[in-house]
């Protein structure tokens, strides 16, 4: 009996190290994902200022060459040719 006693207390201070380990890692893991969810994040903040930027160099080439500044040539607003500008 007292050695089927010594074993199952040996067996529980096993469970009960391993269950610890167990917590450890998965403490670890929730902080790992949170870091990771907040970089989605951040990433996902940049990705939308980047398309909002890329739409408002698009409008300005638009308008650009709809008024001709970006045209070599004469310009469309003081009439000065190319060398002059």
């Amino acid at each position: 009996m007292a050695r089927s006693l010594a074993g199952e207390s040996e067996q529980q201070a096993s469970a009960v190290a391993a269950r610890a380990r167990l917590a450890e890692t998965d403490a670890e893991l929730e902080a790992r994902l949170g870091e990771v969810l907040d970089l989605l994040g951040r990433f996902g903040t940049l990705r939308q200022q980047y398309e909002t930027d890329l739409a408002r160099l698009e409008m300005v080439s638009e308008a650009g060459n709809l008024l001709g500044y970006f045209q070599v040539g004469r310009c469309v607003f003081c009439g000065a040719d190319p060398e002059h500008q």
